[in-house]
């Protein structure tokens, strides 16, 4: 019964330490991000456009591989497969980064193999 529990509890911490953190704002003028968790997926991206002589951006999450596709469309109108941007949209710029997994996370690892070490 202990093996049982204590496999349980490592293996919920293991997949809440799997989680990654990125900063995200809305589509505006301006960005001041928030952190946030963004589970299943492993990249980050900031997005910079211009629709109607504005100059717009964004930052969220996104899997690594559409990021990095998404940078072929730079100077092309942003194709509607990526989100709900506006019609006609230019994209200007694209930054990927990895995302990192946010430090309450590894907490929780850690105390979950510390349970485990007690438990055994």
């Amino acid at each position: 019964m202990k093996t049982l529990l204590g496999f349980l509890c490592l293996s919920m911490l293991l997949a809440t330490a799997f989680s990654v953190e990125c900063e995200k704002c809305p589509l505006a003028e301006t960005c001041t991000p928030t952190k946030e968790n963004c589970p299943k997926l492993d990249g980050c991206f900031t997005l910079q456009l211009e629709s109607q002589s504005k100059q717009l951006i964004t930052k969220d999450c996104m899997p690594k591989n559409e990021c990095e596709e998404l940078k072929g469309n730079v100077g092309k109108v942003i194709p509607k497969k990526y989100g709900n941007y506006p019609d006609g949209a230019i994209v200007r710029k694209v930054e990927c980064s990895k995302a990192y997994g946010s430090p309450a996370s590894l907490l929780l690892t850690l105390a979950g193999l510390l349970l485990m070490k007690l438990l055994f």
